[in-house]
């Protein structure tokens, strides 16, 4: 199984493998996926430090015994939206490594 950094990297030559085994796989569409999937990915840790940030400053609005309940729903929203995300890129993962199975080695140029 090839490395998705490598066919990230190499399209072009996963794409001569794949056509020297007569084979009908669509690389772009891996590519896609995969570019989406890291995109996603970015957007998750965003939440999460912005999660991590609202949680110091409730920490710190409880040791003031300040209102914090508005803070706390509005990390409920984003919380269920890295859930959300979460499940989306599993799905990604799945499907990304049932197409990666298909690619064939590349082979050597001897």
């Amino acid at each position: 199984m090839l490395d998705i950094k490598l066919i990230r990297e190499n399209p072009d030559r996963v794409k001569e493998a794949i056509k020297n085994r007569n084979l009908k796989l669509d690389i772009d569409v891996l590519i896609n996926m995969d570019k989406e999937k890291r995109q996603i990915l970015l957007e998750v840790e965003d939440l999460k430090r912005q999660r991590n940030l609202a949680n110091d400053e409730i920490s710190q609005l409880k040791a003031k015994k300040a209102d914090f309940s508005s803070k706390i729903a509005s990390m409920k929203s984003v919380s269920q939206k890295i859930k959300d995300l979460d499940s989306k890129v599993g799905e990604l993962d799945k499907k990304i490594a049932k197409i990666v199975l298909n690619i064939p080695n590349i082979p050597h140029n001897s």
